[in-house]
């Protein structure tokens, strides 16, 4: 089993979601509701329009870095095991879950590249937790996960797209997000204690690369700005098979392994940017989001034909809803050189559920509140913004009350039966700069 969990890690290159949906592109979009601001010198927009990067004639790089705190409610005094999840006797057992998950750090890099000749501009985006390419975490098979920040936005993004004009009003791009489909195959013999040879095992991986679409246009107006962008679904099933055969017993084994590893909904964007006062900037957009292929990263088990290992009966039934999400932000020019901005958006969840039902698997709706200052400076003939933001996430509050017998229709209780309540606070901060060129 170890090597089993030692080829799913390998063979997941990325984990869940991304970053920039969640927290923000850069300090600067992160601080007007993680949307787009209309500034074509500011390569953190092409994450949500990267069409406005054909506006600017410069190059223009960005970085920032992000931590992320959660505080989600405890949970307490629960049924952890019951005589479906633990062959123990003195089942069922009550206890605690940890809702305590590790801060992430993440960073941000922009860079927006004008060709030669008015040819258009290059855009790419790239998005990493610091200090790793991603992170792997499938959850608990049956204890309570928060399944959208376990491990979700903790992976490696790439989003590159072509910007052209096609009038000094009129501008368009096509571009992709980069993801990875990987699977693998194991054969192992094991050996008890007692054998007169140990255990051995050989195993294969294989990774292809995955692509998602992207599209955007935008129209400029005198004192305004209207976009639509769109980003195609893109998703990994990480899929391991496991075969051999116990040699003391003879008992055969041969089982597949399957995870989701990452999701990335199907987002159609609509937004408008107003200029319409010297001092004061708004931007609003909404966002439709297509989740219903969604499936939490639990890892389901099958049995093979031959096989003495039974798989996992998949008790958890998750409906997804397809969601909209509105934003709404405005910048004030408190000088010519210091801006405050603020921000709000409003996200249901896409899990369609009151959680009474089989399954771990959690979410709630958030309502997000964001602020951030940004201040121009000149350095070696360097135009510079230096910018920090910060976001709080309230999640909504919700009773989890389970239902009657266990996951399978047996008498007793569910794994989280006694009741237990939902929800808390996300923390955001980030710091960043843009160099133009």
């Amino acid at each position: 089993m170890t090597k089993i969990i030692l080829l799913l890690l390998i063979v997941a290159p990325t984990a869940y979601g991304n970053f920039a949906e969640m927290f923000g592109s850069s300090a600067t979009t992160s601080s007007i509701g993680n949307q787009a601001n209309g500034d074509a010198s500011d390569p953190g927009n092409a994450f949500y329009l990267p069409a406005l990067m054909a506006m600017h004639d410069r190059t223009s790089f960005s970085m920032a870095a992000a931590t992320v705190k959660t505080n989600f409610h405890d949970i307490n005094n629960i049924i952890t095991d019951n005589a479906r999840t633990s062959s123990d006797p003195s089942v069922p057992i009550s206890g605690d879950v940890n809702t305590d998950y590790p801060d992430v750090y993440n960073s941000a890099i922009n860079i927006n590249l004008p060709l030669a000749r008015n040819t258009g501009n290059i855009a790419l985006s790239i998005f990493n937790p610091i200090g790793s390419l991603m992170e792997f975490n499938s959850g608990d098979s049956f204890l309570p996960e928060y399944v959208m920040h376990r491990a979700r936005y903790k992976r490696t993004l790439i989003y590159g797209n072509y910007a052209k004009k096609l009038s000094p009003d009129i501008a368009w791009s096509i571009g992709f997000l980069f993801g990875i489909q990987s699977g693998g195959d194991a054969e192992n013999q094991s050996a008890l204690n007692g054998s007169s040879y140990g255990s051995s095992a050989s195993m294969k991986v294989k990774a292809r690369p995955t692509f998602a679409g992207a599209f955007s246009v935008l129209k400029k107006f005198k004192k305004s700005l209207l976009y639509f962008s769109y980003q195609q679904e893109m998703k990994s099933n990480t899929t391991v098979r496991a075969n051999g055969v116990e040699t003391n017993t003879s008992i055969p084994y041969d089982t597949t392994f399957e995870t989701m590893t990452y999701f990335d909904p199907h987002v159609f964007r609509l937004g408008y940017v107003a200029k319409q006062f010297s001092h004061i900037h708004f931007f609003t957009s909404v966002e439709y989001q297509m989740w219903e292929n969604y499936k939490t990263p639990v890892i389901r088990i099958t049995k093979n034909s031959g096989s003495a290992i039974i798989g996992s009966d998949n008790a958890e039934n998750i409906k997804t809803t397809n969601i909209i999400v509105p934003k709404f932000g405005m910048n004030f020019l408190i000088t010519d050189k210091l801006t405050f901005a603020v921000g709000v958006n409003y996200r249901k969840s896409p899990l369609d559920s009151d959680f009474s039902g089989a399954g771990n698997s959690l979410d709630t709706d958030s309502l997000t509140s964001t602020t951030g200052l940004s201040y121009d400076l000149s350095i070696f003939g360097l135009d510079i913004e230096l910018a920090g933001s910060f976001q709080y996430h309230k999640l909504k509050d919700k009773t989890v009350n389970k239902s009657a017998n266990m996951e399978n229709g047996l008498p007793g209780q569910k794994v989280g039966a006694g009741g237990y309540k939902i929800g808390g606070d996300i923390y955001v901060a980030s710091l960043g700069a843009t160099i133009q060129f």
